[in-house]
């Protein structure tokens, strides 16, 4: 009963409320030479003040994306699904909330 209050709450007051996306990138590179290693784009929805999902993409140097995430709380803000693929290694890992 709690968790279907806590949903229909959510639900309630992202009824009508204007979305936008937010983006920024990171960038790791050597400490000793400055060079980059590898950078990490970010993207966000957000519904009002609640980020609603989110997404990584992990990209080399070379220009290659070498790992993916993706975090989507539809499902709550705090039981989000979450993948990983490691296109690198073919790691994958996740966890899928239903209901």
């Amino acid at each position: 009963m709690g968790r279907r209050l806590l949903l229909w709450l959510m639900w309630v007051s992202s009824a009508g409320v204007d979305c936008v996306e937010r983006t920024h990138t990171g960038r790791a590179v050597d400490r000793d030479d400055g060079q980059l290693l590898y950078a990490e784009h970010h993207r966000q929805q957000v519904c009002g003040t609640q980020v609603t999902q989110a997404s990584v993409s992990y990209v080399a140097a070379s220009g290659d994306t070498i790992a993916t995430k993706v975090i989507d709380f539809t499902s709550g803000l705090i039981t989000p699904s979450v993948r990983l693929e490691d296109r690198l290694s073919g790691y994958r890992e996740g966890v899928e909330v239903d209901g």
